[in-house]
């Protein structure tokens, strides 16, 4: 037998046992040529296959994989509205709407996050009222899908009647991006073992020209703010366990400021919780590349594929775009 040790920067498989079987052999000197950077390597590889986990061998009729799988879970945005900023419109019609949630499911996303009301700077806030009629319309196929496919399912809202709605409802997490939802409502949504995503923003819609101080470190105001809502959770008996932040790229910070907070992610290691990052299609990235935000999932996706060990969770648009992204970065580089 062995064990696999890692750190941030290293790899080391340790052998426990001279008498491994020829399976375990096999994996061991396929696992240590990749680790050691060894030209022996080549030939495993080359006497392996392409699989949907990343590459295969099949040894003793038992199946050894390499797989390229980051150590992150994906939500795949699904916006059921006419207004979002790179999508709105695109996937109002039902029919579409699941289709598209099955690809990202097939995609390899983990987690399928349901909004049906826009936060871009131009939208007017929907009453709770209006969200509910328009979760109505495909929250039981949602539902019925996540529970065939094995997926969870997220609703993105911030409004406490939506959440109260919900909660009899076979969803798995609450995504709020005002960070403000009732705390006897996450209460028992987290004691339910359902998770709850709290973001931090400035304001709701996002508004360009509200933003942290410029002369202010903005992970170090960020993780002030995560830190007094970690503390609010415990006082009553929040279940940190369930708890998720998010740093709230382009909510309430300008785009130096999202790209100083994503180059310092490691910061927020210190939290006793999970960590979730919303880069995707936003407009930080035209500071150094103008582009469209229907065309920005290249460069999302080469953003996400350096951030990983230091997050939970990506939201991402293109979730296919990232998993080929990261395949191609991790055969070159060592995570």
């Amino acid at each position: 037998m062995y064990i696999v040790l890692l750190t941030n920067t290293n790899i080391n498989i340790i052998s426990c046992d001279t008498m491994r079987s020829i399976t375990e052999d096999y994996l061991y000197r396929w696992g240590s040529g990749e680790i050691n950077n060894d030209v022996k390597f080549i030939e495993f590889e080359s006497h392996s296959q392409l699989s949907p986990q990343g590459r295969m061998h099949i040894i003793n009729n038992t199946k050894i994989y390499r797989t390229f799988l980051p150590l992150v879970d994906v939500f795949a945005i699904m916006n059921y509205t006419q207004d979002s900023f790179s999508d709105g419109g695109v996937y109002v019609d039902v029919d579409k709407f699941f289709e598209q949630m099955i690809t990202h499911i097939n995609h390899g996303a983990q987690i399928i996050d349901i909004g049906v009301e826009s936060t871009n700077p131009q939208s007017q806030p929907m009453h709770s009222s209006e969200e509910i009629k328009r979760l109505s319309l495909i929250i039981d196929t949602a539902i019925e899908i996540k529970t065939k496919y094995k997926v969870l399912l997220s609703i993105d809202t911030y409004h406490n009647e939506t959440v109260k709605w919900l909660l009899d409802k076979d969803i798995d997490i609450i995504n709020d991006v005002s960070g403000n939802v009732d705390n006897d409502l996450i209460k028992i949504l987290t004691n339910s073992a359902r998770k709850y995503v709290a973001m931090h923003s400035m304001t709701i819609p996002a508004n360009p020209q509200v933003h942290i101080p410029l002369e202010t470190n903005p992970v170090e105001f960020i993780l002030s703010w995560m830190q007094n809502k970690l503390l609010q959770f415990d006082k009553h008996n929040i279940p940190l366990e369930n708890i998720v932040l998010d740093v709230g790229i382009g909510f309430g910070v300008n785009a130096p400021q999202s790209w100083y907070i994503l180059k310092n992610l490691d910061k927020f290691k210190i939290l006793p919780c999970e960590i979730l990052v919303g880069h995707s299609r936003k407009s930080f990235i035209n500071h150094v590349h103008e582009i469209q935000p229907i065309h920005r999932d290249m460069a999302t996706s080469i953003i996400g594929t350096n951030i990983p060990n230091n997050v939970d969770y990506l939201r991402l648009h293109n979730v296919e775009m990232f998993y080929v992204t990261y395949r191609i970065n991790n055969e070159l580089c060592d995570y």
